[in-house]
């Protein structure tokens, strides 16, 4: 799924209990990523998050159980521990990832 460009934020509870979704596209526009946006998304198996992300929710990604991979993009593993509610409701943390 892609997310319009003229979008810039995921609100709380955006896509709670998506069980179709399977992955999702968030463009650079989007700064912000809301409580238990992505909770219960039980096939959500990745995830990218581009740079421009500055806040992430309460248990955004909680019970999703098949993720294997949220990358975070333009980040180091550092800044993205040092992001509030980290690790956003994910339960293994070595699916997070970060790329250049």
């Amino acid at each position: 799924m892609a997310i319009p460009d003229s979008i810039t934020s995921i609100g709380d509870f955006a896509f709670y209990e998506c069980s179709g979704l399977t992955s999702v596209t968030i463009p650079n526009s989007i700064t912000s990523i809301g409580s238990e946006a992505f909770s219960y998304c039980s096939r959500l198996m990745s995830l990218t998050i581009p740079n421009v992300v500055t806040r992430i929710g309460n248990l955004a990604f909680y019970q999703c159980d098949s993720l294997k991979s949220l990358i975070f993009k333009g980040k180091t593993l550092e800044e993205v521990k040092a992001m509030d509610n980290y690790p956003f409701g994910i339960e293994d943390e070595t699916v997070i990832e970060c790329e250049d």
